[in-house]
Parts: C-alpha cells; sequence; structure tokens
C-alpha cells in the first residue's frame, strides 16, 4: 500500500494558480482618492476660518501646512461648467483674492481637474471684497475673465494680438 502512502504528484504537475493581482485602475485626473481624517478635519478648520472671517490666517495655515491635499480638499467644490468655465466655490465668493492665491499657490502634486490646474476660463462674481485685481496676473493660463452679478456681466478675453473686453447686460 505504498501508493496510498505516497504524496501525489498531480498537483505539483499542474501550475499553481497565479494569486489575483489587485486591478490597478488609472485615477482619471478629475478623481482622487477621499481625503484621509486629519486631512479633512485641517480642511474643514481652514474653511470655518474663512467663514468667520479669518481668510488672512487661513491662507497662512495652508501654507504653514504645505500639503497638497488640503488644496484638493479646498477646491474640490468648484464648480466648472461644460464649456470649462471654472467658478468659484460659494464658501470662497467673498474671498476672491484667497481663490486666486489658492489658485496661483497650487502645488503640482495636487490631484485635480485639469481645468483648474490649467486654468484658462475663471468667472468670477462681481463683489465689494475684491478691490485689487492684480493677482490676476499670476493666473497665467487664464485667457477669458467673466465677472458677474446679478444684472449683467462683463466678460474679458485674451486675443492673440491684445485683450477684448464685451460686456452681456443680458446674463
Amino acid at each position: 500500500m505504498l501508493e496510498d502512502d505516497a504524496p501525489s504528484l498531480e498537483a505539483e504537475d499542474e501550475p499553481a494558480p497565479e494569486a489575483e493581482e489587485p486591478s490597478v485602475e488609472t485615477e482619471s485626473d478629475e478623481e482622487s482618492e477621499p481625503l484621509d481624517e486629519e486631512t479633512l478635519s485641517q480642511v474643514n478648520k481652514i474653511k470655518g476660518l474663512i467663514s468667520d472671517g479669518h481668510a488672512d490666517i487661513a491662507w497662512q495655515l495652508v501654507r504653514t501646512l504645505n500639503n497638497p491635499r488640503i488644496y484638493e480638499g479646498l477646491l474640490e467644490d468648484c464648480p466648472v461648467n461644460d464649456d470649462g468655465w471654472v467658478s468659484v466655490p460659494e464658501y470662497l465668493s467673498e474671498n476672491v483674492d484667497l481663490f486666486i492665491k489658492l489658485q496661483t499657490n497650487l502645488p503640482e502634486a495636487a490631484q485635480m481637474p485639469p481645468e483648474l490646474t490649467q486654468l484658462t476660463k475663471l468667472s468670477l462674481p462681481h463683489t465689494p471684497y475684491m478691490i485689487d485685481v492684480s493677482p490676476l496676473k499670476e493666473l497665467t493660463q487664464l485667457r477669458y475673465l467673466k465677472i458677474v452679478n446679478d444684472r449683467k456681466s462683463l466678460e474679458i478675453s485674451q486675443a492673440v494680438n491684445g485683450a477684448a473686453a464685451r460686456s452681456n447686460p443680458d446674463q
């Protein structure tokens, strides 16, 4: 009865089943992993500072933490329409200058949609809080700027040979 006691060799002759490789899906530019709890907490703290009227302190905190994921969390709510126009998130509507600082200092490591990393079309709310427009010069890829209020909009586009402006009272 040696045959019964001998280990079966059949299993060794067959190739071992391959371990399933985890599926590797290429993450699109528009989707990133959810923020971890600590980063989400920091983003919420920064948004709280902004809503409490402390945009300068919020900006200092963003710079101090120096975390691309914080930029992702702060800019994830940026509305982008079908034509690629980026608008300021609601929580930054009274702090357009902070939005521009976030855009102009966006770390390369931040996983953002291309409309935000290569900002070419920007729609800003007309607000009395935006007095200094000089930070817009830092948005070097910006080609179209629309400033909108309740009754009309002003659209400014940069052409090859200069700048053109168009006022749209019906928009």
